[in-house]
């Protein structure tokens, strides 16, 4: 009987340490959902490449955590591009004339962080061309030092965007791949 007492407040008291850790000091994932709409730009190989993304970036775990720095990298018909910096955020695609530099953001946990992330480089290597150009977005996130892959999705580019995409014009794209 005594051994069953000791098993059974064993248990609880592991029980409790873990949901309390679980509810209260868990750290989860990031999750980043793909962009719906983009700005971007650029004017031939030599010239600034411009990507404008509106994400949204989730906590599931019970800590809060710290994205330290983002990147992009595009591809697209066997064309990629340098590695695009994070340059700043904007209020949204279509005003970007208030501008706040690129700086560290926490996300709380259970909780959602989001903004219209700028990636800039010049040169930046890149010419759209009309089809489903591939992107690639990482962090590095909690003080570590590696890059960490958050989100890979497409960015729509149909034939009467390509030409406004690389005439230098930043222009904000509907990325919607069933819209007609």
């Amino acid at each position: 009987m005594n051994i069953a007492a000791l098993v059974i407040s064993a248990l609880a008291v592991l029980f409790t340490l873990f949901s309390f850790w679980w509810m209260h000091w868990r750290r989860g994932k990031i999750i980043v959902g793909p962009p719906r709409s983009f700005a971007a730009t650029s004017k031939g190989k030599d010239a600034l490449l411009i990507v404008q993304l509106p994400l949204v970036f989730y906590n599931d775990g019970a800590a809060s955590q710290v994205v330290q720095n983002l990147r992009l990298s595009l591809a697209q018909n066997q064309n990629r591009s340098a590695i695009l910096y994070f340059n700043n955020t904007v209020p949204d695609l279509a005003n970007a004339e208030t501008r706040e530099w690129a700086r560290q953001f926490a996300i709380e946990g259970r909780k959602s962080y989001s903004a219209v992330f700028v990636f800039q480089r010049s040169p930046g290597s890149f010419v759209f061309t009309a089809g489903t150009c591939s992107a690639t977005l990482e962090g590095k996130l909690n003080n570590e030092d590696n890059w960490k892959l958050l989100l890979t999705f497409d960015l729509q580019t149909p034939d009467g965007c390509v030409q406004t995409l690389n005439s230098g014009r930043l222009i904000a794209c509907d990325n919607d791949p069933d819209r007609e």
